[in-house]
């Protein structure tokens, strides 16, 4: 099921690339769609879809790390005519197929077969990668979900016309390579590769011809990359998407989403084609002589036959950096770094006319489904988490009777989950779910289960009663300071204050932090077309400013206010407001300047010290980026102040 990459590491397998919400239709691969009849199910099909998040390797100072190839994930599915099949999904802390890895492979799984059902385990965190003294490695945390509608049917939910069948998602806090014992230059960390994850997934899509496609896509969100101290920056604008699609007569795969690949050497912005050629770069001053650079953005290898879509990469890009103690051919090589990036795979293969699922489903409001706890299970927790499937956007309620035990939103993947924010006693309970979209609401779905708590754990937030009583917390409430985390989690997982809402005193719920926050702001990046109208972040709960850009996590979500006047093209004036910046990278916009520069108009104190637009890679839209114009003495806030004539612009607004 596997397929084996050849990398100048040396042989190994790559697997799967984790989850995601929509699948983008055929004809972006230009996918022609078969006239043939469905096949009615039972019917064969097949799919996968893998990928690491990044594989390095490096020599540093005499001491050596072998090749390790961290953050790997697969969503797989298989049917057979013959009414066999199953999915399934994983997420591991390394990838398996690896010898000699330093640490046991740690995975999160699901699966399901033969019969329909869903296997949706909560998210965890994975075993640390240890990889000193050579490199750091980040917390890996994975989550994994698989669907099957058995022989005879399709699974549910459809999303927009898309059933997803298995999905995996992991991610990377981030990981470095350490720094040379040497005088400066060289004493700088070598590599830095900021927070990233990997989604994979397999998917049913509508084809809206009375059949549904066979999908697999792996997406992998790559942070940025920094070398030698931030000499060398290298970002990939966007997600990297390799999809394989079929519709039983043809199949096709390639990137349904090309990425833009940009170098950043002395605010110089230098594009990485995606030619599969080396691109050798110089970086300045001193370092020039003892270092070699050398990157490489490679495309898609499509190997698709005939029904068959399948392609598959090595790695997006390609990083080798040498560092010499002298300038050659005096110098020896103090340090060699080999750094992959996002190698992925795809594949897929559907019966002839696609399969039969009788189409999207439509109509009214349905009942979501409560898929967690199963019918007449029996949990420990008292306060148990509740999960199943609705409508993406919607409103999910759980009682008890009249009594509301918790809410969720659905998300965009059609799952929700919840936990009980009252302490149910030991028995049976029947619970009872509704969902609510634009001003209808659901009839209900229920389960009954029986409650069999723990007496040592009253309320089931994974602390025992004689550790609630030395930590001072509540043993009748699982999250005792209410910031969305029990206090088993707080305790036992994320090392945060059980009695503390905001352990780091950031502005931000320990809770907001671990599970994400939403932030509603267009962040226009230097080299990204398309521009979100939110971003949804995961902030350190242990660190008051997660990037360290001088900006509070709290601050950087809630906004600041700017109140600096901009000249733009047609000798218009604008007005900065309030800005929400990305509490997870230093330069939101990627323009050259930190966010902090920015807000304080530290940098251009030339002209009084004039604001410039932290979510903005180009303040007055002049063509040139923020951090280009501060350093060619020009003002980023006034079009009339240009690189080649920096005196035409005002100073401060």
């Amino acid at each position: 099921m596997h397929t084996v990459h050849t990398s100048r590491f040396g042989n190994r397998l790559t697997k799967a690339a984790v989850a995601l919400t929509v699948v983008v239709p055929g004809t972006v691969l230009g996918l022609a769609q078969s006239p043939a009849s469905a096949a009615a199910l039972p019917a064969t099909y097949s799919a996968d879809a893998h990928s690491d998040i990044l594989s390095l390797g490096a020599t540093v100072a005499g001491q050596s790390l072998a090749t390790l190839a961290v953050g790997h994930s697969q969503g797989t599915v298989a049917s057979s005519a013959a009414g066999a099949g199953g999915t399934s999904a994983s997420s591991s802390n390394l990838d398996a197929t690896l010898g000699g890895t330093p640490v046991p492979v740690d995975s999160a799984t699901a699966s399901v077969s033969t019969n329909a059902g869903v296997d949706d385990p909560p998210g965890r965190v994975l075993v640390p990668v240890p990889a000193a003294p050579v490199a750091t490695i980040g917390a890996i945390t994975g989550d994994v979900e698989a669907r099957w509608g058995g022989a005879n049917a399709c699974a549910t939910p459809v999303v927009g016309g898309t059933r997803t069948l298995s999905a995996a998602t992991t991610t990377l806090a981030g990981a470095s390579v350490g720094q040379l014992p040497l005088p400066a230059p060289l004493n700088v960390t070598l590599a830095q590769v900021g927070a990233s994850s990997s989604t994979s997934g397999t998917y049913l899509v509508d084809d809206g011809v009375g059949g549904s496609d066979v999908v697999s896509r792996t997406t992998t969100q790559v942070g940025q990359v920094s070398l030698l101290g931030g000499a060398a920056v290298i970002d990939v604008s966007n997600p990297v998407v390799l999809q394989a699609r079929s519709d039983g007569t043809t199949g096709n795969a390639g990137f349904a989403s090309t990425p833009t690949i940009v170098a950043t050497i002395g605010g110089n912005q230098i594009p990485i084609p995606i030619n599969n050629q080396p691109q050798s770069l110089v970086l300045p001053g001193a370092l020039a002589p003892l270092v070699s650079l050398t990157v490489t953005a490679f495309t898609p290898t499509a190997t698709s036959s005939g029904a068959t879509g399948a392609a598959s990469m090595d790695a997006l890009l390609s990083i080798d950096l040498k560092v010499l103690s002298l300038p050659a051919p005096v110098g020896v090589t103090v340090a060699d770094v080999s750094l992959d990036v996002a190698p992925m795979s795809a594949n897929a293969t559907a019966p002839a006319g696609g399969v039969d699922c009788n189409g999207t489903q439509q109509g009214s409001l349905a009942p979501p489904d409560i898929t967690s706890p199963a019918q007449n299970a029996s949990v420990t927790d008292a306060t148990p988490p509740i999960s199943g499937t609705g409508a993406p956007g919607a409103t999910v309620t759980v009682r008890e009777g009249s009594r509301v035990l918790c809410t969720a939103v659905v998300a965009s993947n059609g799952r929700w989950s919840c936990s009980s924010t009252v302490v149910l006693a030991n028995g049976p309970h029947t619970v009872t779910a509704t969902q609510s979209a634009n001003g209808t609401t659901s009839a209900a779905d229920s389960v009954t289960f029986t409650v069999a708590a723990d007496p040592n754990d009253v309320d089931g937030d994974g602390l025992p009663n004689g550790d609630e009583t030395t930590h001072g917390t509540d043993p009748n409430n699982p999250d005792t300071d209410g910031d969305g985390l029990t206090d088993g989690e707080e305790v036992n997982r994320y090392g945060t204050d059980p009695l503390k809402a905001d352990t780091d005193k950031d502005g931000l719920t320990d809770g907001q932090e671990v599970k994400g926050v939403t932030i509603k702001q267009r962040i226009y990046v230097c080299g990204k077309k398309k521009v979100p109208s939110s971003i949804t972040v995961r902030t350190n709960p242990l660190k008051k400013d997660s990037d360290k850009d001088g900006i509070a996590d709290g601050k950087e979500v809630k906004g600041v206010k700017i109140k600096q006047k901009v000249r733009i093209p047609k000798n218009k004036t604008v007005k900065i407001g309030r800005v929400r910046t990305n509490p997870t990278r230093k330069d939101s916009d990627r323009d050259g300047l930190a966010d902090k520069v920015e807000i304080t108009g530290k940098a251009n104190k030339k002209y009084g010290k004039a604001k410039s637009d932290p979510t903005r890679c180009d303040t007055d839209r002049g063509g040139v980026s923020d951090g280009a114009e501060v350093k060619a003495g020009s003002n980023p806030s006034d079009i009339r102040s240009t690189p080649k004539k920096p005196r035409g612009g005002r100073g401060k607004g």
